[in-house]
């Protein structure tokens, strides 16, 4: 009977679980109580610039966790908030791109800067580096998008990333 029980038990578990995924790689939604993060990374990815003085989205990375917000999966490259609070973001980058070229990179809320900013230019011998923005905090409201971008200052040589990572925190419950 206790087996019986058990294996009902887990049966109705696994149909919970099931029932809450969403398509957005959204697993439960959690009480606004809850310790709220999103994360993204990405390796290997190639980003082409087309234009100088211009920030591109960063759109071909991936979901990592997730707790209060979602992913959209369909490469547009946004975390989108479903609470509203303030948040610290940072980010981590590794990348190389044209020789003697000056990047910036950045974390933006709704297409629009945040002060999540950094900048690195690639030597001579186009070499791959490191480079972090600076963290921040900013106010999130529901389904607002956080996305990275990046901007070549002297000429149209696209960026080779490495590896790049995203980190939103929400401070208080």
């Amino acid at each position: 009977m206790k087996t019986k029980i058990y294996l009902i038990f887990l049966l109705l578990l696994l149909c919970l679980s099931l029932l809450s995924c969403s398509d957005q790689r959204t697993l439960i939604i959690p009480s606004s109580n809850s310790l709220i993060y999103g994360s993204t990374y990405g390796e290997d990815l190639l980003l082409t610039i087309s234009t100088n003085n211009t920030y591109y989205n960063v759109t071909t990375i991936q979901t990592g966790l997730l707790n209060g917000f979602t992913f959209n999966e369909t490469g547009e490259g946004e975390l989108k908030a479903l609470y509203s609070g303030n948040y610290k973001l940072d980010s981590s980058w590794s990348f190389n791109g044209g020789a003697n070229t000056e990047y910036h990179i950045r974390i933006a809320v709704n297409g629009i800067a945040t002060k999540c900013q950094g900048e690195r230019k690639v030597g001579t011998g186009n070499d791959v580096g490191s480079a972090t923005t600076v963290p921040c905090i900013v106010t999130l409201r529901v389904n607002d998008k956080i996305t990275l971008q990046v901007e070549n200052i002297d000429n149209t040589n696209n960026v080779n990333i490495h590896d790049v990572g995203l980190t939103a925190l929400r401070l208080e419950n």
